[in-house]
């Protein structure tokens, strides 16, 4: 994929609450105008000039948007705002309840693939980064790690590198990650 096309990717969709709508595909994204073209259309959930927010799960790390729905040529389609993107904590959190796998540990540049992966679960997702849940003491601060990410039936590879931690109780703990580049 060229950088700067989306088309084929998956697009997590959210309404101007930032609750969770549904998982989508790019079927073609126009880089002049901006222009995004759902598979199977925008969802009728979202109405004509509705605003919305869109996470788009490029590789190693996501993409964050607004949009706003038009109908061009009869079809409705995304158009996205293309405004400064955001770094570290103004980086929109979007929640999500996804199943993943730590598949492999990187230490000091080399891949330890896990015999057996270790379940996790996705508590939220952004343009940087993710907060995993998983029993207490799996990871640990500075750990990096990869991921196979279950999006709605579709699967993602991820790395990322733990950069906090907080106890939930005595069985769970929750880890903040930041996605990295391998």
């Amino acid at each position: 994929m060229p950088k700067g096309d989306y088309t084929g990717c998956d697009v997590l969709l959210y309404n101007d609450k930032g609750d969770y709508l549904n998982r989508c595909e790019a079927s073609h994204f126009d880089k002049r105008t901006y222009q995004l073209r759902l598979r199977g259309g925008v969802p009728l959930s979202l109405a004509a000039d509705d605003i919305c927010s869109l996470l788009i799960l490029t590789e190693p790390s996501p993409r964050e948007y607004k949009g706003r729905v038009l109908t061009e040529s009869s079809e409705r389609v995304l158009v996205l705002f293309r405004g400064k993107e955001k770094e570290s904590r103004r980086v929109g959190r979007y929640k999500v309840n996804f199943t993943a796998q730590i598949i492999s540990l990187i230490r000091e540049g080399e891949k330890y693939d896990l015999h057996t992966p270790t379940g996790v679960r996705v508590v939220n997702i952004s343009r940087s980064g993710m907060r995993l849940r998983a029993q207490t003491n799996s990871l640990r601060e500075k750990d990096r790690i990869n991921l196979k990410v279950d999006i709605d039936g579709t699967e993602k590879h991820l790395t990322a590198a733990v950069v906090n931690l907080l106890d939930r109780d005595d069985e769970f703990s929750e880890y903040g990650c930041a996605l990295v580049g391998v």
